[in-house]
């Protein structure tokens, strides 16, 4: 089988080494696995494991006992780079007709099974494409978050410049990236404008000037993105924050 998946890091817990080891060769026929991937026999052994890197997929065998598992998802919400990571229950036979959902308990995103069959490999392959989609919206907030100091050093020259009668534009937020954002997944631009509020709401302007709300470039709308609701909303409240704070 040929394998066009993305890279995915495993973390396979069994108390049987051997039952993790089959595990992870089902999983490589299906799936490119990170060398970071590893196995461990024990709940302490997988939280030591989980604190030192990020997880796709965590598996763990159906003969761990339940009071162990029980402290390991306690535990497991308090290591911050994996709390979108899925977890599949591993049992030893599923019917093909089973709902490999539905049979999953509290906390597992689904079950497999050891062998893994074709409807375990289509189960696999939904869940991942939802944590892979996951993680580049993280990332791409996390790019848009470096983005806003720029953005407001631009719009503290912007006020400089103004002060010394020079023409500038402010062109920070350009309207193909915003574009680029939301398409790819509107959360992002949401998330965008709610840290971009936060940050106008801490940061105190250079220029004693006010800025007037009408300054060209300033306004979402002039974008020419459909900028609506929330968005518009919070560059008003950015460019007459900062006008009022110019006038003291």
């Amino acid at each position: 089988m040929t394998k066009s998946r993305p890279s995915i890091c495993v973390l396979a817990l069994a108390p049987r080494g051997e039952d993790a080891d089959l595990l992870l060769s089902q999983l490589y026929e299906h799936f490119d696995l990170d060398e970071k991937t590893e196995s461990a026999k024990s709940v302490h052994e997988a939280l030591m494991i989980l604190m030192k890197g990020d997880f796709d997929l965590i598996c763990i065998g159906e003969n761990v006992p339940k009071q162990m598992l029980e402290g390991f998802f306690v535990d497991l919400k308090k290591i911050e780079q994996n709390k979108g990571a899925i977890i599949i229950l591993v049992k030893e036979t599923i019917w093909p007709t089973d709902n490999r959902k539905a049979m999953a308990p509290s906390g597992f995103s689904g079950a497999v099974q050891r062998k893994i069959a074709e409807e375990d490999s289509r189960l696999l392959v939904e869940l991942l494409a939802q944590r892979m989609h996951q993680k580049e919206v993280a990332l791409r907030v996390r790019e848009v978050e470096q983005a806003i100091k720029r953005l407001f050093d631009e719009l503290d020259l912007v006020a400089r410049e103004r002060k010394r009668g020079w023409k500038r534009t402010f062109n920070t937020l350009s309207s193909e990236h915003v574009e680029r954002l939301s398409k790819f997944d509107p959360t992002i631009l949401e998330a965008y404008f709610e840290k971009l509020a936060l940050a106008a709401a801490d940061k105190k302007p250079e220029s004693s000037e006010p800025l007037a709300p009408t300054e060209p470039g300033m306004y979402a709308g002039e974008l020419n993105v459909p900028y609506k609701g929330a968005s518009a909303r919070v560059w008003d409240k950015i460019l007459k924050a900062r006008a009022r704070e110019g006038e003291k």
